[in-house]
């Protein structure tokens, strides 16, 4: 559980656990909040940023969960991280698909300052608080946003809104439910275009991190031509969804394994694909 702490200003003592214990309450101190924004500071060995979080968006659990692990433990998702980020290097590109609140984004522009980063998140309240992120950490030239859903193919699809984290994309609008929006898919191949005004991607090398609640395969599927390129060379992909794995998992595997990439579990959600050199 995380709340705001409005009868003290001291931080809580830190934690050696990787993440925290269940039950544990997290205290947030008046200090840490500039207006109606909490700015939670993040920590890794190679970087220094702050997320940015509204003071209405405390109880979102996968919120929750986020800060509970950048406050007590060692961090949310530092395993994934630390696994993609320590292999990027300068002139590098990092697209970072399901990019949420920016943690995998920031903490990659930290730590390696000539790092070019496309962040691809469709909900309009995380592209917000991303946006504020970006501009608080002051990494503008390094980071563009692209408020639109990475898919197969080019087109709208229906976007399904639950915790900040769990947003999830229809083609069917029916099927979305009431309350879903319309959002711009793009293929990672014709954004990639688009964001260097219709040329090729950058000579470098390319990496990617895909958390899209079980569409992973469809975001590897238009990114083909990226994939064909040779460029990309380790892919983070999470491969649970609802704390199971995902029912499209043995089919991913293969089709990664066809285009050259051997795969290795990092976590218990996610797994990284790197390029056969």
């Amino acid at each position: 559980m995380v709340s705001e702490d409005r009868t003290a200003d001291a931080g809580p003592e830190p934690s050696d656990a990787q993440g925290p214990k269940e039950g544990t309450v997290v205290r947030i101190p008046p200090r840490m909040f500039e207006g109606d924004t909490f700015y939670l500071p993040c920590r890794a060995e190679d970087a220094t940023f702050e997320l940015s979080i509204a003071r209405s968006d405390l109880k979102d659990p996968a919120l929750q969960v986020l800060i509970a692990a950048e406050m007590e433990g060692d961090g949310y998702e530092i395993r994934e991280r630390r696994a993609l980020v320590s292999r990027m290097g300068s002139g590098d590109l990092f697209l970072d698909v399901g990019a949420h609140r920016g943690i995998f984004t920031l903490h990659a522009a930290a730590a390696v300052p000539t790092l070019r980063v496309i962040a691809v998140e469709p909900a309009s309240p995380n592209v917000a608080s991303l946006e504020d992120a970006i501009r608080r950490n002051g990494v503008t030239e390094q980071i563009r946003v692209a408020r639109v859903a990475a898919g197969a193919a080019d087109g709208n699809i229906s976007l399904r809104h639950n915790t900040s984290m769990g947003h999830h994309v229809f083609s069917d609008a029916a099927a979305a439910g009431p309350g879903s929006s319309t959002v711009v898919q793009l293929t990672l191949d014709t954004l990639v275009a688009h964001a260097m005004g219709g040329g090729d991607a950058p000579a470098g090398r390319i990496w990617m991190k895909i958390d899209v609640e079980g569409r992973e395969l469809d975001v590897l599927r238009g990114a083909k031509g990226l994939i064909d390129s040779g460029r990309v060379f380790g892919i983070l992909w999470e491969y649970m969804v609802h704390d199971r794995p995902s029912p499209r998992l043995k089919e991913t595997e293969d089709w990664l394994a066809d285009a050259g990439y051997e795969t290795e579990i990092i976590s218990n959600a996610n797994r990284l694909s790197l390029k056969k050199i």
